[in-house]
């Protein structure tokens, strides 16, 4: 019970760190500077949570999930037991959301993607970068 509560705390604690989208919503050229900033990210993770500050809940997000995923398959790709496994729980994501409809179901399916990717990413080891 003291372990749960521990882990827990350690998952709430991650709040504290949550990334804010650096780009002004509104802007003409907001598309532009988001992808821009994701693109910039130097690890998957950080990447991943610069599309989320970002995200719109609409088919735009597919966009800037596709710049995160750019970055996150790098080291994924270079296994291929790891890109076996990355594509097979895709197929997931996508029977998932696949009756789905709307510009909100294209960015849910879009984000699965991404989570089940940086989380593959994460999982390697840093001699593998």
């Amino acid at each position: 019970m003291k372990n749960l509560f521990a882990l827990m705390a350690l998952l709430l604690s991650f709040n504290g760190f949550a990334v804010e989208c650096p780009v002004q919503f509104g802007t003409d050229d907001y598309m532009d500077k988001v992808m821009a900033a994701i693109e910039s990210q130097t690890t998957c993770r950080d990447a991943s949570a610069m599309t989320e500050a970002c995200a719109m809940g609409s088919s735009m997000d597919v966009q800037f999930v596709s710049s995160a995923l750019k970055l996150c398959s790098k080291r994924v790709n270079r296994s291929a037991t790891v890109k076996k496994a990355v594509e097979s729980a895709n197929r997931l994501c996508t029977k998932k959301y696949a009756k789905s409809e709307g510009t909100l179901a294209m960015s849910a399916r879009s984000f699965c993607l991404l989570e089940i990717t940086e989380l593959y990413d994460g999982l390697l080891s840093p001699a593998e970068l």
